[in-house]
């Protein structure tokens, strides 16, 4: 069966959702559903991009600075129907995470595709991966790790690199 979106709790965690507030960075408008937060070095009630010592979960809705404008809701921003079917987090609000035991991730929106810690077509399956600003790559020295590659999967757009990965 082919992936039907880049990402995907494939397996959730029985633990309790989390919420508090997200403000973006300037520039990165929308953030994808899916996307991992933690927790905020400075406000207890703020989430901010996940790093591999912070992460709490993923994003259960995209966030969008300003929420939905009217034009959104013709052209289908929230799905293929005009309609759509939930609304994004506006930011600066509160958003919801969800925690996994098992997810896929597809592309440079969730993972890290050059540098350091890049994931390829062939990093083997076993490697320790963790977050560095929201993005999932290799564990490096003195990280800890969140996930733990599973599988390398089909890509939903070719050429595309999407994985598997169980918490660690």
């Amino acid at each position: 069966m082919n992936p039907t979106s880049p990402f995907e709790i494939t397996r959730r965690d029985p633990s309790v959702n989390a919420s508090a507030a997200f403000t973006p960075a300037a520039g990165f408008d929308p953030v994808p559903r899916g996307f991992a937060l933690g927790a905020h070095a400075t406000d207890p009630t703020a989430f901010d991009v996940a790093q591999h010592n912070t992460f709490i979960g993923h994003l259960t809705r995209q966030v969008k600075v300003g929420g939905l404008q009217i034009t959104d809701r013709f052209f289908g921003l929230t799905s293929e129907t005009p309609v759509g079917v939930e609304s994004p987090f506006v930011a600066g609000q509160e958003v919801t995470l969800q925690k996994a035991k098992e997810i896929e991730a597809e592309g440079s929106a969730y993972l890290v595709l050059s540098g350091t810690g890049a994931i390829a077509a062939n990093t083997a399956v076993g490697t320790k991966l963790s977050f560095y600003n929201g993005y999932l790559r290799q564990t490096q020295a003195n990280e800890t790790p969140n996930y733990i590659l599973t599988a390398i999967l089909p890509p939903m757009t070719p050429g595309g690199i999407r994985v598997r990965a169980e918490a660690a």
